[in-house]
C-alpha cells in the first residue's frame, strides 16, 4: 500500500510540475533573475522526475516477477481469507 501511495503522489507531483510550467508558458510568467531557473532548466527537471516516475513503477511491476514473489501457492480450503500454504 505504501507503494500505491509514494507512486500516487510522485505522479501528482508531477501533474502539478506540467500544470505551473503550462500556466508559466501561457501568461508570459518569468521567475525571479535571482533564481537562474531557466526554461530549459523547468523541463529538465519535468523530463527527470517523468523518467524517474516512470522506472519506479516498471521496477514495481517486474521485481515481483523476477523475484517469484507472485509464484507463491494459496490455500484454497483455508476459509473467506486467502492464505499462503505453509511448508
Amino acid at each position: 500500500m505504501k507503494y500505491i501511495k509514494f507512486i500516487t503522489l510522485s505522479v501528482v507531483l508531477l501533474i502539478v510540475l506540467i500544470v505551473l510550467f503550462a500556466i508559466m508558458k501561457i501568461w508570459g510568467i518569468t521567475l525571479p533573475e535571482g533564481w537562474n531557473m531557466t526554461t530549459q532548466t523547468l523541463t529538465n527537471i519535468i523530463l527527470t522526475v517523468g523518467i524517474v516516475d516512470f522506472l519506479i513503477i516498471v521496477c514495481l511491476i517486474l521485481v515481483p516477477f523476477i523475484t517469484g514473489d507472485s509464484k507463491k501457492k494459496i490455500d484454497a480450503n483455508s476459509g473467506k481469507v486467502a492464505q499462503r500454504m505453509e511448508d
